[in-house]
Formats: structure tokens, C-alpha cells, sequence
């Protein structure tokens, strides 16, 4: 019966390409220990991959990739490069920095790094090159950094309660972004382009439109000295939470899904969250190569 065979081939074609698809775009959660100096390792479902991905690093703070799959550590004056597997490849990829605590990409390949002790954002290129040491500044201990679609840097300011706003050429466009913080530390847009801060004293995570507009003033809640922030591709959002060694993971509404607690997890700051792989060729070959013998299997059926 060529139908039935036809719907089975489809279904079995349907299932290896989407097994195959489904793990080529896991992603996993890097968390920076600023008290024990190294960043861990877990996979989507929290498990413990790697107790030491980095290890031997100062004070450890702001995490981030690069468009190629590389980890860069801001620890103190420096910014450490790790690729994919945690191999040390620049423990000094940037030197010199003054209290280094957010990092963030542009879409050119730029980093930039928050310096709290001068007040700053410097820029670099992908190279490690100092651009502008003073891309931002003017900042009372600057802690979060984070990009919207249309290139603007926003930077939290602990002490001075606010967000602000800068756009590609590092002018100041919004002093005052959002209102009604406290102590805000970690910032992370979604995808519709809505940014979330991290309040850290009350312990709650704020949401605000792209203009500035409060949306939820607690989307989430009941955290532990909460720090860094970062998005998964299904739009969980992660919080760090430095003082009971946890990550809390909530879904897009706000409801506490998971909290990952392991050993390994001691004085958590930032976290980041390794970049969706597009479709190797490797997969994509696999995939024909599934597409064309369940083919010649329906042909020889049919025949």
C-alpha cells in the first residue's frame, strides 16, 4: 500500500531531521562565581556539563559570545578569551580596565566593557584594539550593558538608579530610561524588544517597552540578591542570584519554571547563554542524506 508507506517514510524522515535539528540549536548556561573564580557549565536542562569551563580568574563579572562561539570572562583590569570547549585562548584579550563588570557585542563585533570604578564603557574591536577607552562616560558605577535592535548601548547605573541610553556614536540620547528602579544590575532585551532589569535592591526583575514605559514592575520575583540576566532562544529568561548560589529560570510570563542549584554555582554574577547554532553543513548533509533514502525506500515499496 504505496499511501501508507508514504506516510510512514514522511513521518520517519519528519522525526530523524527534526532529532537531528532539535540538537544541533541546544544551548547551554555559562555562570560567572565571582567567590570561587571560575564560570560553569550547564546544559538547557540544567544539568552540570563543566564544574571549571574557566577557571583561575579575579572576581569574575560580565560574560558574553562572539559571533564565532567564543567566551569572554570581564575579571577585574581584564577580559579573558575561551573558545567553545574552554580552552584558554587570550587570558588577556583585553588588559588595563578599571573595574570591569557588564560586557556586551554590537553587531559589528565590537565589545564593550563597563567600568565601575572610572565611570566608562570603553569599546574594542574584535581584535582586542581599544576603539574609544571612553565610548560612554559621565556613570556612577556602571553594571549592565545590553543592545537593542537598533544599535543603542544601555547601561545601568547602580547607585544613581537609572538606565541609560546611548546611541552608536556613544551620545547620550536618555539619561533617565525607565523609572522606579532599584539598584538596577543586569539588563536583557527579548525578542520583541522589551528590556528587563535587574532591581537588586528588592529582588525583582522589571519589564519595560522600547520606550521606556513600564510593563511590569515585578515580572519577576522572590530572588536572592539577583544579578545578571540572560535570554534562551525559547524566551526563558535567567537570573543569577548571588546570595543562595542559584539561577532562576522563568518562562515568558513571568512564572518560575526551574532553578538550577549545584556545588559548583558560589557567588554567581552574570550569566550568558551559548549562541543558537545555525544548520551545519554537516546536518544539512545528514538531512538530504535522510530525505534520499527514505526516497529510494518509497520507490522500492511501490514498485
Amino acid at each position: 500500500m504505496p499511501n501508507m508507506k508514504t506516510k510512514r517514510l514522511c513521518l520517519s524522515v519528519s522525526l530523524g531531521l527534526f532529532t537531528t535539528l532539535l540538537h544541533a540549536s541546544a544551548q547551554n548556561i555559562f555562570v560567572a562565581n565571582f567567590s570561587i573564580g571560575t564560570v560553569s557549565e550547564f546544559n538547557s536542562s540544567g544539568t552540570l556539563i563543566n564544574a571549571t569551563f574557566a577557571s583561575g580568574l579575579s572576581e569574575p563579572f560580565g560574560l558574553a559570545f562572539d559571533s564565532s562561539g567564543n567566551l569572554y570572562v570581564a575579571s577585574s583590569s581584564t577580559v579573558s578569551e575561551y573558545n567553545s570547549s574552554g580552552t584558554l585562548l587570550n587570558p588577556s584579550f583585553i588588559s588595563g580596565l578599571s573595574g570591569a563588570q557588564g560586557l556586551a557585542f554590537d553587531t559589528s563585533g565590537n565589545l564593550y566593557v563597563a567600568n565601575q570604578a572610572n565611570g566608562t564603557v570603553s569599546e574594542y574591536n574584535s581584535s582586542g584594539t581599544l576603539i574609544k577607552a571612553s565610548f560612554a562616560s559621565g556613570m556612577s558605577v556602571p553594571q549592565g550593558l545590553a543592545f537593542d535592535t537598533s544599535g543603542d548601548l544601555y547601561v545601568s547605573c547602580r547607585p544613581f538608579r537609572t538606565i541609560q541610553e546611548f546611541n552608536s556614536s556613544g551620545t547620550l540620547i536618555n539619561g533617565s530610561f525607565g523609572s522606579g528602579l532599584n539598584q538596577p544590575f543586569g539588563l536583557a532585551f527579548d525578542t520583541s524588544g522589551n528590556l528587563y532589569v535587574v532591581n537588586q535592591g528588592i529582588n525583582t526583575v522589571s519589564e519595560f517597552n522600547s520606550s521606556g514605559t513600564l510593563i511590569k514592575a515585578s515580572f519577576a520575583s522572590g530572588l536572592d540578591d539577583p544579578q545578571g540576566l540572560a535570554f534562551d532562544s525559547s524566551g526563558d529568561l535567567y537570573v543569577a542570584n548571588e546570595f543562595n548560589n542559584t539561577v532562576s529560570e522563568f518562562n515568558s510570563s513571568g512564572t518560575l519554571i526551574h532553578t538550577i542549584s549545584d556545588p559548583s554555582i558560589n557567588g554567581p554574577t552574570f550569566i550568558a547563554i551559548s549562541p543558537a547554532p545555525e544548520p551545519s553543513t554537516s546536518v544539512l548533509a545528514g538531512a538530504g542524506m535522510l530525505a534520499l533514502l527514505a526516497f529510494r525506500k518509497f520507490r522500492r515499496g511501490a514498485a
